[in-house]
């Protein structure tokens, strides 16, 4: 599972200190951040996705086989 964002109360605020206000000028974190490491996220995110994708293949193609009747061989002995 990949989350990405903040737990309130910050998430409130976050978006003033990042772009700043009339009062205040801007702070930014999240866009320094993003653009320091945006492939290794990327990777990560593909990754991840990747291999959701093949266990849900999995798991549908072991679901066919068991409603076919088919004997599952894992490759043992």
């Amino acid at each position: 599972m990949v989350l990405i964002g903040f737990k309130p109360p910050v998430s409130r605020r976050a978006h003033l200190t990042e772009y700043g206000t009339s009062k205040h000028g801007a702070r930014p974190f999240m866009r320094p951040a993003m653009d320091a490491k945006a492939g290794e996220a990327l990777t990560v995110m593909a990754e991840t996705m990747a291999s959701g994708i093949l266990r849900e293949e999995w798991k549908q193609a072991l679901s066919f086989m068991a409603e076919e009747d088919e004997e599952i061989d894992f490759g043992g002995e």
